[in-house]
């Protein structure tokens, strides 16, 4: 909460999200406020509460988070039915969507941008269940237009991001939330973490956008521009694949195989939900040329 009263709110393309209370924690949460443009709203309850504070050994952090948050709602949050994650101290509430996160102690800037990380992709699992998912994708914009460039790392991502021209507008080049939306999905860019693990100054993207997703493509090295499209079936495959690296490791490391299946069950069914709705596409991408006309034709 900051002094004004309002809370720090990430807000997701379909309308949901979190406020997060803030227990000792206000550096990391004014950093990840810069780096995701996050807005001060007052106290909703439209929300769920991600309770955030840090990790103190031999205590009960636990009955901490949830007094402090009794305290601040007015005893307006859940005392009993939590869940709780494999490794780090990360609670969660089925039923209520209210989060508990307690933080490690950071030794220095790299590993509190981490802790930003280890955050998010308890946002990324808790999306599941709402249809969603995140996808290892750089994110373009043309009058509302949105469309994907997808792919492993080195497949040409970030270049393509930085070589569109206007009016195609990049707002980011590795990660993109995906939600489901009166029969569309909706993508919403998110930080490269990799830049703010520099040790320069902090970059920002603006995470309050989300746009109707046309189309996405999955990007291959070649010596002239083309585009092919994709069955849905191979379009699933690519999918998998451009997943794997974002709940793969989060999956083997967080979670109890009773989870790690559940986690399976959603995003293929999410996958195979954004394949039967989105068409999709491999670009083969040259070094030169304007390879934007052949999106433009198809989109």
């Amino acid at each position: 909460m900051d002094s004004s009263g309002k809370f720090l709110t990430l807000i997701l393309a379909n309308g949901q999200g979190w406020q997060i209370l803030n227990r000792k924690t206000d550096l990391w949460l004014d950093k990840i406020s810069l780096i995701m443009q996050l807005r001060h709203l007052p106290l909703s309850h439209k929300y769920p509460k991600c309770i955030t504070l840090p990790l103190v050994k031999n205590k009960h952090t636990f009955k901490e988070a949830v007094d402090f948050a009794q305290k601040v709602l007015r005893g307006n949050f859940p005392l009993t039915g939590w869940d709780t994650y494999k490794l780090y101290e990360i609670w969660f509430h089925p039923e209520t969507g209210n989060l508990i996160f307690a933080f490690p102690p950071s030794q220095n800037p790299k590993e509190e941008v981490m802790n930003m990380v280890k955050f998010l992709r308890v946002i990324g699992y808790e999306v599941l269940g709402r249809g969603g998912l995140f996808i290892h994708s750089g994110l373009v914009e043309k009058r509302r237009k949105a469309v994907l460039f997808a792919g492993l790392s080195n497949s040409g991502k970030s270049t393509s991001c930085r070589r569109i021209r206007a009016p195609w507008k990049s707002w980011s080049d590795d990660e993109t939330l995906l939600l489901p939306r009166a029969g569309k999905f909706f993508a919403q860019p998110f930080p490269t973490w990799s830049q703010c693990l520099s040790g320069k100054s902090l970059p920002s993207w603006d995470t309050k956008k989300s746009f109707p997703l046309k189309a996405i493509f999955f990007l291959k090295k070649k010596k002239r521009n083309r585009v092919i499209p994709l069955s849905r079936a191979k379009s699933v495959t690519y999918l998998d694949l451009a997943t794997y690296v974002i709940y793969h490791d989060f999956s083997q490391k967080w979670l109890s195989r009773q989870k790690q299946r559940l986690l399976r069950t959603r995003l293929f069914s999410n996958i195979c939900n954004l394949a039967n709705k989105v068409p999709a596409f491999l670009l083969e991408v040259s070094l030169k040329g304007k390879f934007w006309k052949k999106i433009e034709e198809v989109v």
